[in-house]
């Protein structure tokens, strides 16, 4: 089976987002996740996130449909 060319991702942000606020009324982890500010490693370069970022990605299905319904 080959991987879908897609991939479904919630994305929350905000200047004053609270990462920790997020996954408390979701109930479930971030994929990833970033406080304005917070130096981040791209390639050979860091660079600082310009805002807060809460990322919630799914790759798994062969659907749009089936990726959405296994976001939480």
């Amino acid at each position: 089976m080959t991987q879908p060319e897609f991939e479904v991702t919630l994305r929350i942000s905000s200047d004053n987002l609270l990462t920790a606020d997020i996954t408390d009324r979701l109930g479930c982890r971030p994929s990833e996740s970033h406080h304005k500010g917070e130096a981040l490693k791209v390639g050979p370069f860091t660079r600082r996130s310009p805002t807060g970022v809460w990322l919630l990605k799914q790759t798994q299905g062969n659907t749009l449909d089936e990726q959405i319904c296994r976001l939480f």
